[in-house]
């Protein structure tokens, strides 16, 4: 039996969600709230964690340093290489626009928690023009990220503090993520 945490603002897509992937017979949480998923997390673990939150990037970011870290599905308003660049740094295992269909969603939900690839690719263009956004010191954090190395080998490869790694993949994210 999958479990799955959803994260979304909106009740009626999160009842919507929980519904189709309860009738799949998975083992399903719903929240409203970000500080709901960091108190409902100490008694339950999940295998994919669905964010459909302003803050998805972040929350990804801060859900993916913890060991046994949770399949993390984002879900976006935004398309583009910018995004996506800014999901895979921030370790996300997919992406899905938030205007696809819920069966497209719950399909790449499950498809996340197997391990089959659910994160998009970018567009050499869209990569050159995000990577002129971040700082020159920035981009071979950038690259590790993008190699899912893990930030305490991030941070001894580049001779820096643990904590170090941590604000600068922050900032990464920060940068690359669009603005509304």
């Amino acid at each position: 039996m999958l479990r799955v945490l959803l994260l979304d603002r909106h009740p009626a897509r999160l009842e919507g969600l929980r519904a189709r992937l309860e009738a799949d017979l998975h083992d399903v949480v719903s929240l409203l709230t970000a500080p709901a998923l960091w108190r409902r997390l100490r008694n339950f673990r999940p295998h994919v964690v669905v964010l459909a939150h302003p803050d998805g990037l972040s929350i990804c970011r801060d859900l993916k340093r913890g060991t046994n870290a949770p399949t993390v599905v984002v879900v976006t308003p935004w398309s583009g290489s910018g995004f996506t660049l800014a999901a895979h740094a921030a370790g996300a295992d997919g992406v899905v626009a938030a205007t696809e269909p819920a069966e497209h969603m719950l399909e790449l939900t499950c498809a996340a928690a197997t391990g089959d690839a659910a994160l998009p690719g970018f567009r050499r263009m869209g990569y050159a023009a995000a990577l002129e956004r971040l700082e020159d010191d920035d981009l071979p954090v950038l690259s590790m990220l993008l190699e899912r190395r893990p930030p305490a080998l991030i941070a001894e490869t580049l001779g820096l503090a643990p904590a170090d790694i941590d604000v600068r993949a922050r900032r990464i994210v920060g940068q690359l993520e669009p603005v509304a």
